[in-house]
């Protein structure tokens, strides 16, 4: 029982010290994990990194008008896209990556950057999607990167090639 008695305020003690770490662990949580020091921009094709005392751009206010290069029609919105294929009466070249996907910046920088492969693809209206901020391809139930689609107008599969392709590759699958 005496020796009880002894123990007892270094225990409170204990318990006391406890608490306030667990109080003063939270507080740093909350102050330094939980806040990023980056923000990404809204284009995968040009992530970058953006400090946090830069006040964050302002999103656009509607969705992204298209890009007529040349007779390439360039979109990044799905439903923009649709649109475009049924008045256009064209077909849709998607192409799904995100900004971590090797192969997908290969596929950019050697296929879809390509003279040949850029003529083949002024047949289609071309959506190009980051997995990470639109979830468009979750309905085409795609399991690799870089995913390649050509849809018709109403978004239904017509062929599909998951992973790289070279720009030969490339033009025989946009035939």
């Amino acid at each position: 029982m005496e020796n009880a008695k002894q123990v007892m305020p270094y225990v409170i003690g204990c318990l006391f010290i406890l608490i306030i770490l667990t109080v003063l662990a939270k507080q740093l949580e909350n102050s330094f994990i939980s806040k990023p020091n980056w923000i990404w921009s809204d284009n995968w094709r040009s992530a970058q990194m953006q400090p946090l005392n830069q006040p964050p751009q302002a999103p656009p206010s509607e969705e992204p008008k298209p890009k007529d290069e040349g007779k390439q029609i360039v979109t990044h919105s799905f439903k923009e896209a649709k649109k475009l294929a049924d008045k256009n009466k064209k077909d849709i070249l998607a192409v799904f990556g995100y900004d971590a996907c090797t192969y997908c910046k290969k596929l950019e920088r050697e296929t879809l950057s390509n003279a040949k492969v850029k003529e083949a693809m002024k047949k289609y209206v071309f959506f190009e999607s980051d997995v990470q901020r639109d979830s468009t391809y979750v309905q085409y139930n795609l399991n690799g990167f870089p995913s390649i689609l050509i849809l018709d107008k109403n978004g239904q599969v017509k062929k599909s090639k998951i992973g790289y392709i070279d720009a030969n590759q490339m033009e025989t699958f946009l035939k």
